[in-house]
């Protein structure tokens, strides 16, 4: 899934899998084991999953499979010149790498498929965005599209913050969709004195359950 949705030169690793019924922490590093240590086991199996994604990905980009501690806000610290981004949900794990000197950031996000509380999507959505969602709900219901928009918006942020240092809330970024599997997100940031607008792109699919988003800047 993950593999149709990053641009060219990316480098994609995902699993499919119920976490909770396998796999395990083993392969962490000591400072990476550490993190989790006091986390439930289904948590630090995810954890480790998605280490163990990221660093095959390192691999592959032609990098040294390194440990990768979390940083700012829990984002993962990748070696220099390397850019990336984690995800995880039930049954779902996956990483995206690429090279610092073709993007900024990249940001994944993995959700599944189904329906926002409502109180939650009040929090998230903008007026116009609601418009849309009610539009492409009539004509697509099989689409979880309120989860969609929360997704999207989790995958912008992730490419938004390693570059920015601030987090602009949700609704500090106004979402449109193509007609096809396309996003841009605008997104405002007013935390500091001058209003930062930048424009991030992006991808989504639905399958299998699953809602996936990949954004770059």
């Amino acid at each position: 899934m993950l593999a149709g949705l990053v641009p060219a030169g990316v480098v994609a690793r995902e699993l499919v899998a119920d976490l909770r019924l396998q796999g395990d922490d083993s392969g962490l590093s000591p400072d990476e084991a550490a993190v989790v240590a006091a986390a439930v086991p289904r948590r630090r199996r995810q954890f480790a999953a998605g280490r163990r994604l990221a660093r095959e990905a390192l691999v592959d980009l032609g990098r040294a499979p390194v440990p990768i501690l979390p940083g700012a806000r829990g984002a993962p610290t990748w070696p220099v010149g390397v850019v990336g981004s984690v995800t995880h949900c039930d049954g779902y794990v996956a990483a995206a790498l690429g090279e610092a000197s073709r993007w900024r950031a990249l940001g994944i996000d993995a959700e599944p498929a189904a329906a926002l509380p409502p109180t939650v999507l009040a929090r998230i959505a903008s007026a116009t965005e609601r418009t849309w969602l009610a539009e492409r709900s009539a004509a697509r219901p099989e689409v979880a599209w309120d989860r969609l928009l929360f997704c999207v918006k989790e995958a912008v942020f992730k490419a938004w913050f390693p570059v920015h240092g601030t987090s602009p809330g949700f609704r500090g970024a106004e979402v449109r969709l193509d007609d096809g599997d396309g996003f841009v997100a605008t997104v405002t940031d007013g935390s500091s004195a001058s209003v930062v607008r930048a424009e991030v792109p992006g991808r989504w699919v639905q399958a299998r359950g699953l809602l996936v988003c990949a954004a770059w800047s």
